[in-house]
């Protein structure tokens, strides 16, 4: 494992964890990591569950990005998207990724901001911690190379012009088991 690594599962939501210098950050009450309870627009997407608008999870988790399909679709109206053909609550970021894929001009416009969200995101997570890794896992991560590439390059062009980037973004290797893992790995007694 790494040293100074930040862990994004991208799902439902948004989980995170912070290991810094070989150790768990678990904060003073003990929610350290809500990575996806950051604001990322003030006055954004609203989010009922946590009563806090413009949260980072109602745009990049994968209810989120499903979301925004679903309204880009209703306003897009008469645009041609392969994604216009899937009944809205059954629309998914899967969906989104599939259409991208096949040259869907509305579906690749909804994964480019989204790419370019989550690099903002982790040029955030770098200024404020330093680490050296950023892991993404989770169902959305399932999209592979499309997201990743997409993430890395958002990533390199917010990044400042003081240094070189030096952070890697990788694919978690246990895939949607990570935070399960991990969360089994702190439940089990240490000795």
């Amino acid at each position: 494992g790494a040293a100074d690594a930040v862990m994004l599962t991208l799902g439902t939501g948004i989980g995170s964890a912070i290991v810094c210098d070989g150790r768990l950050l678990r904060g003073a009450h003990g929610f350290a990591g809500e990575v996806g309870h950051t604001i990322f627009q003030r006055a954004g997407r609203p989010s009922p569950r946590t009563g806090v608008d413009g949260i980072l999870e109602e745009y990049v988790s994968a209810r989120g990005l499903a979301a925004r399909a679903r309204e880009t679709v209703s306003m897009a109206s008469g645009a041609a998207s392969l994604l216009a053909a899937i009944e809205p609550q059954a629309l998914t970021s899967k969906d989104v990724f599939e259409a991208a894929a096949k040259g869907d001009a509305l579906a690749m416009e909804l994964v480019h901001d989204t790419a370019d969200i989550l690099g903002v995101a982790c040029i955030n997570l770098i200024r404020v911690l330093d680490t050296a890794h950023i892991i993404i896992g989770g169902g959305l991560a399932a999209a592979g190379d499309p997201l990743f590439d997409a993430v890395r390059e958002a990533f390199r062009r917010h990044h400042w012009t003081l240094s070189e980037p030096t952070c890697s973004i990788v694919p978690a290797k246990l895939g949607t088991d990570a935070g399960l893992i991990g969360a089994a790995t702190l439940a089990r007694p240490l000795t």
